[in-house]
C-alpha cells in the first residue's frame, strides 16, 4: 500500500511537469491528458488496496477516515480537471496556477497522511 502511494505523488510530480510543459506548448496537452490518466488509475489502486489492507481492515475508524480523505482528495481532483480541462490551459492563466496549487497542497497533505498511519 505504501508503494501505491508512493507511486501517486510521484506521477502528481510527473503531472505538475507535464502541464507546465502543456501550458507553455500546446503539443504537450496530450501527455498531460495521458499524465491525468495515469494518476486516476493509480487513486483507483490505492482506493482498492486500501479495502485489502489488513491494517486498516483491523481498525473500522481508521479505514474511514482513511476513505474519507481519499474521496475529499478525489472530489478535489475531479473538480479542477473538469474546470481545466487540458485544452483550455495556456501560459497566461492565474487561476489555473491557483486551482492547480491547491490541488497539489490536499493530494500532498493526503499522502502524507496516509503514509504517516501506514506501516
Amino acid at each position: 500500500m505504501r508503494t501505491l502511494i508512493e507511486e501517486m505523488v510521484d506521477i502528481q510530480r510527473k503531472m505538475g511537469e507535464t502541464a507546465y510543459a502543456a501550458r507553455k506548448d500546446a503539443s504537450q496537452k496530450p501527455a498531460l491528458i495521458a499524465m491525468r490518466r495515469a494518476f486516476a488509475k493509480q487513486v483507483i489502486a490505492v482506493a482498492e488496496a486500501a479495502g485489502n489492507d489488513p491494517g486498516l481492515r483491523a481498525n473500522p475508524t481508521l479505514e474511514a477516515e482513511f476513505r474519507q480523505r481519499l474521496a475529499q482528495m478525489r472530489s478535489g481532483i475531479a473538480l479542477h480537471q473538469a474546470k481545466w480541462p487540458a485544452v483550455l490551459l495556456d501560459d497566461g492563466n492565474d487561476e489555473f496556477r491557483t486551482s492547480a496549487d491547491a490541488i497539489i497542497k490536499t493530494n500532498r497533505e493526503f499522502a502524507a497522511w496516509a503514509l504517516s498511519i501506514l506501516p
